[in-house]
Formats: structure tokens, sequence, C-alpha cells
């Protein structure tokens, strides 16, 4: 009987990648139709399992180390369509409550779509900002001494090549800390797709139907983009995409001034680029107390930033490579020119593909989902 499979594969960066994969499966006895997308980081496999199993495509995949299937979904299934607790996310809550789920002798199902397994943590957020900002710091401390008769210099000879190390460092943890972690647990099955909500305790994903005692939210956030004239049509930059760039932009301005705002200032700044933050409150991190924020913003513009507060964004342009800037710092304006944008002007909860509103859910504010002491609905 010939069965169809959809991988989801990471470690892919150019279509090379993908070749290389539908060659070591088209290599295994019983494939018959193997179809890589480098885009899509995919692989739809038609094979016959009466002479090839599921685990062996896997195999075939990441038997190289540098890709790793992440994610599976299609007609190739477990036959299990009840589970002890579903969970709708793929990221560092998920797998917890997963592995708990199965410690307790429960089944758990996770369905993941968009981010890959792991989650914003590991793969957009702490990892690769951490691993840079430390990249950012070296290079700081080495074209800094602190001490007198000493000279030292710093070059970034390959920024690609740092880009690379991060890429590499993500990787590794995804496969460790998440991937690996639940691969051998018979308790946990994970799904590649976008799960919805379709009635009490059940749940749609890929056109089939999966129910459980207990449902579990945990889509997590993403980045919030406000409505300011010109902004999607001049392009911009969150903290996902700016962890991708392979080349430092010259002139950075951030909009934000929390702390996902001012870590990328600083660690954009350390590595070279002119940075200006354009907060909109009365001083950065706005929840904070103002001395904490008066002290910080000393500091950052003791390294070389530029921090304007009070502002207001009235509109953004593009000429070729540039993007310009329109604001008004205290109601008056102003204009400045960059090579980049980087909005971090907040958070929004992952919940518009859920289908809530129709199960009676009403969401508030920025796609959060209110809920009672004990994380309920």
């Amino acid at each position: 009987m010939m069965k169809e499979l959809e991988l989801n594969i990471a470690g892919m960066t150019c279509d090379h990648c993908a070749l290389s994969i539908k060659k070591n499966l088209s290599k295994l006895n019983g494939i018959q139709k193997a179809v890589v997308s480098y885009p899509k980081g995919k692989a739809m496999v038609a094979f016959d399992d009466s002479t090839l199993d599921k685990a062996s495509v896997i195999e075939a995949v990441n038997q190289t180390g540098k890709y790793q299937v992440v994610g599976q979904s299609g007609k190739e299934q477990s036959g299990e369509t009840h589970y002890s607790l579903i969970i709708i996310g793929g990221g560092s809550a998920a797998f917890a409550a997963a592995i708990r789920t199965s410690e307790l002798g429960g089944t758990a199902l996770i369905i993941n779509k968009g981010l890959p397994t792991g989650g914003t943590c590991v793969n957009v957020g702490c990892v690769p900002s951490k691993t840079l900002i430390r990249t950012a710091e070296a290079f700081h401390k080495a074209s800094r001494p602190r001490f007198e008769g000493i000279e030292t210099t710093a070059t970034i000879n390959d920024f690609k090549k740092v880009i690379e190390q991060k890429r590499e460092m993500v990787r590794d943890l995804r496969q460790e800390k998440y991937v690996n972690v639940i691969k051998d647990d018979s308790n946990i099955t994970l799904i590649d797709g976008y799960g919805k909500l379709t009635q009490a305790n059940q749940v749609e994903v890929n056109n089939s139907t999966y129910t459980a005692e207990n449902i579990l939210i945990a889509t997590g956030a993403s980045p919030f983009i406000p409505e300011i004239p010109g902004l999607k049509e001049a392009g911009y930059l969150t903290n996902e995409s700016a962890y991708e760039l392979e080349d430092l932009p010259k002139e950075l301005v951030i909009l934000g001034g929390g702390y996902i705002a001012l870590e990328n200032a600083q660690l954009f700044s350390r590595l070279g680029s002119r940075v200006t933050v354009l907060q909109r409150s009365e001083h950065v991190l706005s929840d904070q107390p103002k001395e904490l924020a008066t002290a910080l913003t000393g500091y950052l513009e003791e390294e070389g930033l530029t921090i304007l507060t009070n502002t207001d964004i009235l509109e953004v342009t593009k000429t070729g490579n540039k993007r310009s800037i329109r604001f008004t710092v205290n109601g008056e304006e102003r204009e400045l020119e960059a090579d980049q944008i980087l909005v971090a002007t907040g958070r929004q909860g992952n919940t518009e593909n859920l289908n809530l509103k129709s199960n009676g859910i009403d969401t508030k504010g920025r796609n959060y989902i209110p809920v009672d002491e004990t994380m309920r609905t």
C-alpha cells in the first residue's frame, strides 16, 4: 500500500540542499516519489509501506547531520485521534506540557505551524539574540581597551559567518532540546499544521479531527506592527528578521523603547551601526521607574546611541535602498534617513487562526485571551 508523508525540514539554506535531500530519499527501496522544496522547508514523499517504513524515510533526511525533520503531517499519521491533552503551539510551554503529560502516563498531541519546532525562544528570540549580543560584546570590548598602555583592534571580516554561526547554534539547540527530547516518546505526537477549535474538546488540523480531555493554547506571541503610513510599503525588520541580516546596516532606526528595542539597539551599535531609537513615551522602558530608565539612557548614549523620546511617527518613505522617517519630537517635526527600520513596538497574541469567536472566546487588547487565576478560559 502506498502512503504519503509530508515532512517539515529544518536546516536547508538553498535549492542545492533540497536536491541533496531528494537524492538521499531516492536511494531508498520503496520510494515512489519525492518532492523537496527549499522555500517551503518541506518534502512530500510517497512510498510503499510494505517495503519501507516512516522511520527509514525520516532517517534518510537526518543522516547527514545538516538537515533535520522537525514535524510531519499528511496521510502517514497514527490512527489515534483522542489524547489526554492537545497542545496548539510548538514552543517551550508546549513541550513542557507534553513531557509532563507523558510522565503522568497520558498522551499528548502537539500541533505546530509558523515557527519551526521550539517556537520563539530557540528560533528567533532568546538563543539568536543572546548569541549575537555576546558576539557584539566581544567585538566591543576588543575595540575599546580598558587599561593604559594597551592598544587593541577588532575587525568584522565576514558578517555572514557570524550569522551562520548563530544559525548553527539555533539548529543544534532546536534538535537537542526539542526534537530529540520527544522523538522516542510514544506518548507524544507532533503534527505540522494550523490547529482550529471546532467545538468543545475538539481540534481540526489538516482536515483531520482530534479530541482531548483538555486543550492547551500555547501559540505564543509575535511582533506588533503599528499602523504607520508608508511603513509596510517601505519595508521593515522585526527582531525575528533582523537576526538573519547578512549585511550590517550603516544606519538603523528602531521604533520602540522596550527591552527588545534596547537590546537590539546596543547590539547593532556595538557591531558598528549608527543607531537611533524613537520612543513614543516620556522615557524608555515605560513600565519601569523613570530613574532606572534615565540611568540606562545615559549609559547607552555614552556608547554612541541616539535616544529620542516623546516622538510620534508621521510617515515612512523609501527611495532606492534608503528609508526616510518623518516624525515629531515634543511636537517639533524632524526627519531621519536609514538603511533599515527595526520595529520593536510590543507583541501581540498568535490567536487569529484558532476560530476562538465561534467557540465563545473573545480576545482583548492585542489578540490576547482572557483567563482566570488558573489560566483557564
